[in-house]
């Protein structure tokens, strides 16, 4: 139910295909770089797979904009995290996930939505999904952007900690994820 939940989302703006399984990985990379338990990592899973179920109220037309957004489709677009949340709410063994859904565009800096939280005050859960969520929008192809490489993304993500992004949970996935792409190239030599 929450596969398709997601798929519904991703049907309605075909440049995000795939999106909600990059960031499931990444999201679960990044939980056992941390240590999380788990019972945090299996919420993790639901909370990854449903973090833009709220884009349901947003238009298809505002989804598939090649341009930037006007001032009523960004109000429109940060409405998505409390939408979001909101229909997670009525469901018992999916309200644990909420804090993913509801937190995941906040910014350490304080200047993310929808409440301008700051710092710690963001929920870990919401910390840890503005990071990959972010990382697999850079690195993928978008009307708006063409796709950067892993290392030009990983590069943003050093230079936006602490503005964005939680500089420590930023600096571990960064070092994890190098680890993981010098894995893939092989040894040297």
């Amino acid at each position: 139910t929450v596969i398709m939940l997601a798929n519904v989302i991703e049907t309605r703006d075909p440049y995000t295909a795939g999106h909600v399984e990059r960031v499931r990985k990444l999201a679960l990379h990044l939980a056992f770089a941390l240590n999380w338990d788990q019972e945090d990592i299996a919420i993790l899973e639901f909370g990854a797979i449903l973090h833009d179920i709220g884009k349901i109220i947003v238009p298809r037309a505002v989804l598939k904009k090649t341009g930037p957004l006007n001032v009523d489709e960004w109000k429109l677009m940060r409405q998505h995290p409390e939408a979001g949340a909101k229909m997670l709410e009525g469901v018992d063994h999916l309200r644990s996930a909420i804090p993913f859904v509801l937190y995941h565009h906040e910014w350490w800096n304080g200047n993310g939505y929808p409440y301008g939280m700051r710092g710690n005050d963001i929920p870990k859960e919401g910390r840890l999904l503005a990071i990959v969520d972010a990382f697999d929008a850079m690195t993928s192809n978008r009307p708006y952007h063409a796709s950067m490489a892993p290392q030009e993304a990983l590069e943003e993500v050093r230079r936006s900690r602490g503005v964005y992004f939680d500089p420590e949970m930023a600096n571990v996935f960064i070092e994890t994820y190098r680890l993981e792409l010098d894995e893939e190239a092989g040894p040297v030599g």
